[in-house]
């Protein structure tokens, strides 16, 4: 069973938590191999399946925010224990349909349970899912009458991210009844997404943490610091560009232009990007 609290968050001392964090790590860990399996056996034909179980330092993060303001009633502490990733193949729409197809047959055996969809993509970038393959996995819901697990759809404003961060990603309960969180990507996607996430990384605060691999990213993240808003901005846009090209090419065939390292960043020349994505690709089918 999932480590169980005795009173609410807010009534926890620091130690606790931590000490509470270490269970659930300790949880999470135990069930990733059947999680990782599941998704293995389930989606593996399409692309590479990885998975992490949620590290304590990560989770005390989050308790931490809870203690301050708690969750909804009967919602998880953590929503992500375990994640598992599908990396895609290519990432052609007609791979994505099969994909979506796949996940739709798994629901409606009751294999699977989807909480919630979220559809990230940038203002300017083609997302994983178009609005009838959102509806497929929803009637699958229906169809398995889990609807009282389902809580929404993130396919509006808010899914857009001003970095152009794309992925479909599903908060799911596995088959061994573990919350957890399933992301979609496209090859060259992911390569774009792995190198931003350093830099989500520095933002959020989190190179501190123990079990970072980021930790060695002093002097990018006194770089990150320093910029003003509108050089941030302009780091923003040079980013979204990378997604926006990485995702077209995935879609394919097309060539696209590399991104252009804003000038306002020149003074930074260690914030540009100097491992590109090809600038031609094929239609992958």
């Amino acid at each position: 069973m999932i480590p169980s609290i005795q009173a609410p968050l807010r009534h926890h001392e620091d130690g606790q938590l931590e000490e509470l964090s270490h269970e659930l790590a300790s949880h999470y860990q135990l069930h990733l191999a059947g999680a990782h399996q599941q998704m293995t056996e389930l989606l593996g034909s399409y692309g590479t399946v990885t998975g992490r179980a949620k590290t304590a330092d990560s989770i005390l993060d989050k308790l931490t925010d809870w203690h301050v303001s708690p969750p909804p009633k009967n919602a998880p502490l953590i929503s992500d224990g375990i994640g598992t990733r599908l990396i895609l193949s290519h990432g052609h729409p007609g791979k994505v349909e099969a994909v979506v197809q796949k996940i739709s047959q798994a629901v409606q055996s009751g294999k699977l349970k989807i909480k919630s969809i979220h559809n990230y993509r940038g203002k300017h970038t083609e997302a994983y899912l178009q609005p009838e393959q959102i509806q497929s996995l929803i009637k699958a819901t229906q169809h398995a009458k889990q609807e009282r697990h389902f809580i929404g759809v993130n396919n509006g404003p808010e899914a857009i991210k001003a970095s152009g961060y794309t992925a479909l990603q599903l908060k799911l309960i596995y088959h061994n009844g573990i919350h957890g969180e399933l992301q979609v990507r496209g090859p060259l996607v992911n390569a774009v997404a792995e190198r931003e996430h350093q830099l989500y990384a520095i933002r959020e605060g989190k190179t501190q943490q123990p079990a970072n691999p980021f930790r060695t990213t002093r002097p990018l993240e006194k770089t990150l610091q320093q910029l003003s808003s509108s050089e941030q901005a302009d780091y923003l846009s040079y980013i979204h560009q990378h997604y926006e090209n990485a995702r077209k090419l995935e879609m394919g065939p097309v060539i696209v232009e590399t991104p252009q390292f804003p000038k306002s960043l020149s003074h930074t020349p260690a914030l540009q990007w100097t491992e590109t994505l090809p600038v031609r690709a094929s239609h992958r089918r």
